[in-house]
């Protein structure tokens, strides 16, 4: 009889100390789960390709429990040292959504081009001379992109032409310089020089879409291509003639019978002396620039 009233007790103290157990385990689970964290949240929609800064996220609090795997907690985490974007957006990030950096790529040589292409858009790549764009074109520029032509004209005469064949086009990639890299790749090494540099010239990937991409290469493969840098926030699309060689030396000519012919006032003399020397200098453009 003693001996099951001692097994009873002893039974009931166990589940008793079980039971205190589980429910100090349940509340130190809850407060645990209620604890607030902070995480950082899109503001707005954010594509696929774009560079994440501190103006496209918000920090935000939530329940320690809704924090997902990986999440990014704090907007230092966004830039390096330096100030510059480390992260671009492999794929859409909807508004309010929390920013992972598995929805991330970490810029750098090992990522490649493609990670960097905007939603519906294509890359297209042009080596050009090293010194058209060593220091002057970097990724995340706008330029438009001008072809000098040569051909014939109607009476079968040879004519030459440059023609702006695209205009605003987002400069992806210059060298081994991509958009939205933290650092220079291989910055360590000050005699390191890429294969193109070697050849003096330099590859250069522009963000262009399907047909843009069919212009591109055409005007590569049928002319030579220049570059004209725009200035920052310029992005208008303007109406821009062809320039012949025929139409520069026409006018040349009309100009200097002018002159000539002294039927033209001091003013107008001075004017016709301007667009003369323009003149002068877009030819001797043309000719550095003309296709061997």
């Amino acid at each position: 009889m003693k001996r099951s009233l001692m097994i009873a007790i002893v039974c009931g103290i166990l589940t008793a100390l079980f039971v205190g157990l589980y429910l100090v385990n349940l509340e130190t689970a809850y407060k645990n789960g209620t604890q607030k964290v902070v995480v950082l949240l899109a503001k707005n929609y954010i594509d696929q390709g774009t560079m994440l800064d501190e103006s496209m996220v918000e920090e935000k609090t939530v329940p320690k429990d809704y924090l997902q795997p990986r999440a990014v907690q704090s907007l230092k985490e966004l830039t390096a040292k330096d100030g510059r974007r480390m992260f671009m957006a492999l794929v859409p990030i909807e508004k309010g959504e929390q920013i992972i950096t598995t929805k991330l790529s970490l810029l750098g040589e090992e990522t490649g081009i493609s990670s960097i292409i905007p939603t519906d858009r294509r890359a297209v790549t042009v080596l050009l001379d090293n010194e058209m764009v060593n220091g002057i074109v970097k990724p995340g520029n706008r330029v438009d992109v001008i072809s000098i032509f040569q051909g014939e004209d109607k009476d079968r005469h040879a004519s030459e032409g440059a023609y702006t064949v695209l205009q605003n086009v987002l400069v992806l990639a210059a060298g081994k310089n991509m958009l939205g890299m933290s650092k220079v790749v291989g910055a360590g090494n000050k005699n390191r020089e890429t294969p193109e540099m070697d050849m003096g010239k330099v590859a250069v990937s522009f963000s262009v879409t399907p047909v843009e991409a069919e212009i591109m290469i055409l005007a590569t493969e049928r002319g030579t291509v220049r570059l004209s840098l725009r200035p920052t926030g310029d992005d208008k699309l303007r109406e821009v003639k062809a320039m012949k060689m025929q139409d520069i030396a026409r006018e040349m000519t009309i100009t200097m019978k002018n002159q000539s012919a002294g039927d033209v006032s001091t003013a107008s003399r001075e004017s016709t002396e301007a667009v003369r020397i323009k003149q002068q200098e877009a030819i001797a453009l043309l000719k550095k620039y003309q296709q061997k």
